[in-house]
C-alpha cells in the first residue's frame, strides 16, 4: 500500500484548519501515538437513506483478526458473518444456508483490515478523484472524532458518487459515521453505541447451525467452470450478446451469481488479429466505476461508461436485464471498442 504521510498534529487542533489536502497530507505522523493499533470493541450501527429505509448491524472485533457481524432489517436478523483465523462463515436466514470460506492468511480479502488500515484505504481510494477537506474535530457518542469530507472533482463527475464524509475516532481509528451521496440520494451510517472492551466470551466468534441450514463451501459453489457459448446460453435466464464472426471464441467460464441462486455470471474471451476482448456478463445492478476515470457515452442506444487509459480500455453498460463489462487488450482504440460493441448481437 502507498504510504500516506504527514499532517502536523497542531493542524488538527485548530478549528481554522479546514482546507483541501492531498492524501499524502492527511494521515501518517498525526496519529503516531498510543491507540493507533489494533483494538477490541463492540459497535452498533444504523444505516438510513432518503427513502427512509433502515438497516442496523452489530459488530464485535477482538483486535486479533476475529470478528462477528450481525445484520438486521426492520429489527429482523437477516444474516451473520463470523471471521476467525482466516475462516469466514456466512449464515443467511433468508435463504437458510451457511457458506464457509477459507481465505487463509489473506485478511484484506475478508475485510479484516485494522481500523487504521480501513481509514487509509478510504483516503487512498477517494483522493485520486475527490478533493479532500479536513473539517475539524467533532464529538460523537462522547468521543472525539476527526471529520474528513471528499468532494468529486468536476472533471470526474459522472452523476454517481459525488460526496463522501467520514468521521473516525481519534484514539482507535474506528469509523463512527459515514455519509455518501450517490446521484441525488444520501446514505448515512452512524454508530448508535461504541465500547472498547478487554475480552470476549469464547463463543463470540463461533457460529453454530442449530437450525440445520444447508452448508456449502464457497469455492465449491462459486468457482468458475469452463463452459462453451452454447452451454452458457442454455443456463442463462436471458439471452446475452456475443461478438460478430470476425472474432474467434477462445474460452468461457461460468459460475453461480453471488446475489441470485438461480442465475449465473459468464466470463468469455474472443480474439482477432489485434488482440483479445474479454466480456463479463451478469444480471444488471449498476455501472462500474473505475476510480473516476470514466467518460459517459452512449452505445447500442444505452448509457455507458468508457475508460480509455494507457493501462485499461473498457466499456460497460446495461441492456435488456443484463450488465456487460468489456475489456480490450491489444491494438484497439476507443473508436474500435465502440464499433465492436455496436456490432455485438444476440444468438439467432
Amino acid at each position: 500500500m502507498k504510504r500516506i504521510a504527514v499532517l502536523g498534529v497542531s493542524c488538527f487542533l485548530l478549528s481554522s484548519c479546514s482546507q483541501q489536502m492531498n492524501a499524502e497530507d492527511i494521515i501518517y505522523e498525526a496519529f503516531e501515538k498510543e491507540g493507533a493499533g489494533e483494538v477490541s470493541y463492540i459497535i452498533e450501527r444504523s444505516t438510513t437513506s432518503d427513502d427512509a429505509e433502515i438497516t442496523t448491524s452489530k459488530e464485535w472485533r477482538d483486535g486479533q483478526n476475529a470478528s462477528r457481524k450481525e445484520f438486521f432489517e426492520n429489527d429482523e436478523l437477516t444474516y451473520i458473518t463470523v471471521s476467525n483465523e482466516g475462516l469466514t462463515t456466512y449464515k443467511d436466514y433468508l435463504d437458510e444456508t451457511i457458506t464457509i470460506t477459507d481465505f487463509g492468511e489473506d485478511l484484506s480479502y475478508i475485510g479484516m483490515l485494522s481500523p487504521r488500515q480501513e481509514v487509509e484505504d478510504y483516503i487512498n481510494h477517494y483522493s485520486n478523484d475527490f478533493d479532500v477537506t479536513f473539517e475539524g474535530s467533532e464529538e460523537l457518542l462522547g468521543r472525539n472524532t476527526f471529520h474528513l469530507k471528499f468532494d468529486i472533482r468536476e472533471e470526474h463527475d459522472i452523476a454517481m458518487i459525488g460526496e463522501y464524509e467520514l468521521w473516525f475516532d481519534e484514539q482507535t481509528w474506528v469509523i463512527l459515521k459515514e455519509r455518501l451521496k450517490d446521484g441525488d440520494q444520501y446514505f448515512t451510517t452512524e454508530a448508535d453505541s461504541f465500547e472498547v472492551v478487554d475480552e470476549f466470551p469464547d463463543e463470540t466468534f463461533v457460529l453454530d447451525n442449530e437450525e440445520g441450514f444447508e452448508e456449502n463451501d464457497f469455492f465449491d459453489v462459486y468457482s468458475p467452470e469452463p463452459t462453451s457459448l452454447e452451454e452458457a446460453q442454455d443456463k442463462f435466464h436471458l439471452p446475452f450478446l456475443t461478438l460478430d464472426d470476425s472474432f474467434q471464441f477462445d474460452s468461457g467460464f461460468i459460475r453461480q451469481d453471488l446475489e441470485h441462486d438461480d442465475r449465473y455470471v459468464y466470463d468469455m474471451t474472443f480474439t482477432d488479429t489485434r488482440g483479445s476482448v474479454n466480456i463479463y456478463v451478469e444480471t444488471e445492478w449498476g455501472l462500474v466505476e473505475i476510480y473516476g476515470s470514466e467518460e459517459e457515452i452512449e452505445v447500442r442506444d444505452q448509457s455507458a461508461l468508457l475508460v480509455d487509459e494507457e493501462s485499461l480500455l473498457s466499456l460497460n453498460w446495461q441492456e435488456e436485464g443484463l450488465q456487460y463489462f468489456v475489456e480490450f487488450e491489444g491494438d484497439y482504440s476507443a473508436e474500435d471498442a465502440e464499433e465492436i460493441v455496436t456490432n455485438m448481437h444476440f444468438p439467432e
